[in-house]
């Protein structure tokens, strides 16, 4: 990273990890599995006072394979189970463990597998073929997507730590029946890993790059906040963006030194004259990458709104449609003149127990 990293008194390994001694310490870990380079620092998550999640790439070679991307966490200050491997000086200890063996999303390694991928798809009803697999989001320790593609069929992995997987379940089948958001085919608990539909269109952003015109106007996007409904519980409500300014201002002045007052008075003004609203469902994340659209039409990403922090009060409304595997396979002469045709298939629901995935 460019200028000297950050320290916090509490968190020691913070500027460890982030500086020189951190690139050094991933290399010495990956060289175990062959020659090591071009290793950086590809994401932080950072929450000062409390704990740090550095994750690197690199690239790893081997005499008898073309080196190859590889992922590896450090993280220093969270709890881990047993037997996740941790390097300490006594003072200062740190877990370290090489992407898909996450300790805390058990359902990364079965996700990452193609062999296992294609299995669950084929219980799913998808015609036999290979999947090819494609990480669409990571984040260390607290969830991810993997985007599966067989031959004609098309599905999302999300994983999260399995005892929240109950409740992401329960809220994909509370959405899809108020918004167009993608189905669950079905959940493995102990893996906490959901398979979710594949929905068609493109982001929001992605047309609006691609200068596509007639794209749904603000109303109709507001329109879809205004059809979330409620989760009925207080395990879905979330702390205001206001009162956790305090917060934000401690993780600036962490990282830019020179702007900690002007954070910290920032943040004293806002809690000063920010007041608590009506308690109404929200997104939580709703931005132009979050909604697809197509002819006109816009729905909510495919994987954006499981994440959705909802709390009292929405209108009811119809039903969704059934959920269906999509499928992709066309002739490929026609492929040539028009490109992939979608065929869409019917299949039911069906759950899908940690065997599914079994090695």
């Amino acid at each position: 990273m460019n200028g000297p990293a950050p320290t916090d008194p509490d968190v020691p390994a913070l500027g460890l990890l982030l500086g020189e001694d951190g690139v050094e310490l991933a290399t010495s870990i990956l060289s175990a599995e062959g020659t090591v380079s071009d290793v950086r620092v590809t994401q932080v998550r950072y929450v000062p006072g409390t704990s740090v999640v550095v994750q690197y790439r690199a690239r790893v070679g081997r005499p008898d394979r073309p080196s190859g991307p590889v992922t590896l966490v450090a993280a220093s200050g969270l709890p881990v189970l047993e037997e996740t491997p941790v390097i300490s000086d006594g003072d200062t200890s740190i877990a370290v463990w090489r992407v898909p063996a996450d300790p805390f999303l058990p359902g990364l390694a079965a996700a990452s597998d193609p062999a296992r991928v294609t299995a669950l798809l084929e219980r799913l009803g998808a015609p036999p073929g290979a999947a090819q697999l494609r990480t669409r989001a990571y984040r260390p320790g607290r969830r991810a997507v993997i985007e599966a593609i067989a031959p004609s069929a098309r599905v999302f992995l999300k994983i999260v730590r399995p005892h929240k997987v109950a409740e992401l379940q329960r809220r994909h089948v509370a959405m899809a029946a108020a918004l167009p958001v993608p189905h669950s085919y079905g959940w493995a608990e102990e893996l906490g890993l959901v398979a979710l539909q594949a929905m068609p269109g493109k982001t929001l952003r992605k047309a609006v790059e691609s200068g596509t015109r007639r794209l749904p106007d603000g109303n109709t996007h507001l329109a879809l906040l205004d059809l979330l409904p409620s989760l009925g519980d207080a395990a879905a409500r979330r702390t205001p963006v206001w009162a956790r300014a305090g917060s934000h201002a401690r993780l600036i002045g962490a990282v830019l030194p020179e702007q900690a007052a002007r954070a910290g008075a920032l943040a004293e003004r806002i809690a000063d004259t920010a007041a608590p609203g009506p308690e109404v469902p929200v997104h939580g994340d709703f931005h132009s990458s979050q909604v697809l659209v197509r002819r006109r039409h816009a729905r909510s990403s495919r994987h954006g709104c499981p994440w959705l922090a909802c709390s009292q009060e929405c209108r009811a409304v119809r039903r969704g449609p059934r959920p269906r595997v999509r499928s992709t396979r066309r002739p490929r002469r026609a492929a040539a003149n028009r490109g992939r045709r979608r065929i869409r298939s019917r299949h039911r629901t069906v759950s899908c127990p940690a065997g599914a995935l079994a090695s």
